[in-house]
């Protein structure tokens, strides 16, 4: 359930900055606060700029979004908004995180449980930090417009400061009677009394600007100033200012938040807030950063098949906790203790496999796997086997290849992914205890795919997605690498998403212009090339573009041949011979596909 309400500024910086002392089942002492980050949530960012810019939308009434907040039902390590000093960064030592357990909180006035802040760590952080600007350096001044010349000006109130403001800046103005939030901040909080006015007015007095006013003025600008710190005050305690959502905080909840947030191009999944979950036990962050350090792969994609596989390998006395690998189980399941366990060899059969198929050419590179977490089944055979993948049995290998084929070309995991990896995980491992794939027939008749015609084949025009991905990976794999048209050499991997583009052999526009629209979006009609030679081609006819490519690629017929393409087409500038080439090029392609799949 959400519950929507409304806070001050003054209550929200009260709760994100006021000491509730911690002491957590060991007996370490903390200081912790009301409102509290979880663990994971990147690191305050904001400039000062975009402090002096909430700020002025604050005054201006211009709305600065939602804060969204839950109270933990669950064990998760937190940490104090970031008070660290600005100075060409942020310097010294973060908060110390903080265990927040359950079995503390229950024994707690429940006025002092902590509420993670989901949604808002910057905007709170911003205007704790400007309020504490003696502890942040963050200095946020209200500068006030110049009096007219004639007729004075009125007092400051609450309603009206908009109409006071000349602008936020993070420096005292020597022209304008500024007055600095932070100081606000202490009349606020009893640092300064309210009748205690040397204390009261003493920003005002030792400013360049003060100095230049005549007596007369002084005392104006004394009482103005007075009157500025009680209604600034007073807007920082209207409570509705801002628009405060209490989410229900359940693990499931919680989890999906993150996963579906996406704040400042940062998106969350259920691997971050394990990581907080178990942060007294297991530092997982830290075991990322040592398996980078192990190897020249991207281990971005490889964290969930690490953890859900960690998970299901973690033999547990109760047996319906065991072989799971849903991010609800893990998350209430998994500790620290079982990560630590096995994460060195589960991370070194996600590196043994990712290696072998790209050393043997079964992927091009790693963002060509069809599905990035289908290399669970291969791990749990690498992991249940004990030894490198080259060195297992070559009929087994075998079967690992093909059936990566067969899945990725029978799109396997678009839909009921949990139910089917834990299958395929299952069948890995009995094939690891030399129970063969190909002889269990209930089961390849479960994952085959559907490609078996021409026709059917033809019928293909997906360009992105794991099926195109398999046939083009198939194309490297024959050639035991893609061939370049440009020089028959091969091509080096696909390090980056754009490297190669998906191009129209008989481009589209040419067909168009042909009369010929009929299959031009088949996958048949399709080859991977350079992106910046795609470009180039355009929608040249074929004869054009390849008389082009000949000068300095002489064997351009070798290219041809290595991508299934009839050699005939680098004579082609009209289109009436576009469905034999579809054709034929089917027929080729088709028997590499059954060459190569269970």
């Amino acid at each position: 359930m959400t519950k929507a309400e409304t806070e001050s500024i003054v209550e929200i910086v009260k709760k994100a900055s006021d000491i509730i002392p911690w002491i957590d089942s060991k007996g370490n002492n903390f200081d912790s606060a009301k409102y509290i980050l979880p663990e994971f949530q990147r690191d305050f960012t904001w400039t000062i700029q975009q402090t002096l810019d909430l700020f002025d939308s604050i005054v201006r009434n211009v709305y600065i979004g939602s804060l969204v907040l839950g109270q933990p039902t669950f064990d998760i390590a937190a940490r104090r908004v970031d008070l660290r000093k600005r100075s060409k960064g942020l310097k010294g030592k973060k908060s110390p995180t903080i265990e927040l357990e359950q079995s503390i909180i229950k024994g707690m006035n429940p006025k002092n449980h902590p509420i993670l802040i989901l949604d808002g760590q910057q905007r709170i952080s911003s205007l704790a930090r400007a309020m504490d600007s003696d502890k942040t350096n963050d200095r946020v001044y209200f500068v006030v417009k110049k009096a007219p010349s004639s007729g004075g000006r009125p007092m400051p109130t609450k309603a009206n400061l908009v109409d006071h403001l000349l602008e936020f800046s993070s420096e005292i103005s020597d022209d304008n009677l500024s007055l600095e939030i932070g100081h606000v901040w202490k009349v606020e909080n009893g640092t300064i009394g309210p009748y205690d006015m040397v204390k009261l007015l003493n920003p005002l007095k030792i400013s360049k600007y003060y100095s230049s006013l005549s007596p007369t003025d002084k005392a104006t600008e004394e009482a103005y100033f007075l009157n500025l710190i009680q209604a600034v005050k007073n807007m920082l305690n209207e409570s509705k200012l801002v628009q405060v959502f209490e989410l229900d905080t359940s693990l499931q909840n919680f989890t999906l938040f993150f996963e579906r947030s996406n704040t400042k191009g940062v998106k969350l999944d259920f691997i971050d807030i394990l990581s907080a979950k178990v942060y007294t036990k297991c530092r997982l962050r830290s075991l990322w950063e040592r398996l980078q350090s192990k190897t020249s792969l991207d281990i971005k994609n490889a964290k969930e098949p690490i953890i859900r596989l960690i998970n299901y390998f973690s033999n547990r006395p109760d047996p319906s906790k065991n072989n799971q690998i849903s991010k609800g189980k893990i998350l209430e399941d998994l500790t620290g203790q079982e990560i630590e366990n096995l994460f060195d060899d589960i991370s070194k059969s996600w590196i043994d496999v990712v290696e072998w198929l790209l050393v043997n050419n079964i992927v091009p590179s790693q963002n060509r796997l069809p599905y990035p977490k289908m290399v669970m089944p291969l791990m749990a055979y690498r992991f249940t086997k004990k030894k490198d993948l080259a060195s297992c049995p070559p009929n087994e290998t075998e079967e690992l290849r093909k059936w990566i084929t067969t899945v990725a070309i029978a799109e396997r995991y678009s839909m009921k992914t949990n139910e089917r990896y834990l299958t395929d995980i299952g069948k890995f491992v009995e094939l690891a205890n030399k129970k063969m794939l190909s002889k269990d027939s209930a089961y390849i008749n479960e994952i085959k795919h559907r490609i078996t015609t021409v026709p059917d084949l033809i019928e293909v025009t997906a360009t992105s997605g794991a099926l195109p991905k398999a046939i083009s990976n198939l194309i490297s794999y024959e050639n035991n690498g893609y061939i370049s048209w440009l020089n028959n050499k091969k091509i080096p991997k696909w390090n980056k998403k754009d490297d190669f583009q998906s191009h129209h052999i008989y481009p589209n526009a040419f067909l168009v212009k042909q009369g010929m629209s009929k299959n031009k979006e088949s996958i048949v009609n399709r080859a991977y090339i350079p992106k910046l030679l795609n470009i180039k081609i355009s929608d040249r006819d074929p004869k054009g573009y390849f008389t082009e490519l000949s000068k300095t690629n002489k064997h351009i017929d070798v290219a041809l041949q290595k991508d299934f393409i009839p050699v005939w087409v680098k004579n082609e500038d009209k289109a009436v011979n576009f469905q034999k080439f579809i054709d034929e090029r089917a027929k080729d392609m088709l028997t590499l596909i059954r060459n190569n799949s269970l």
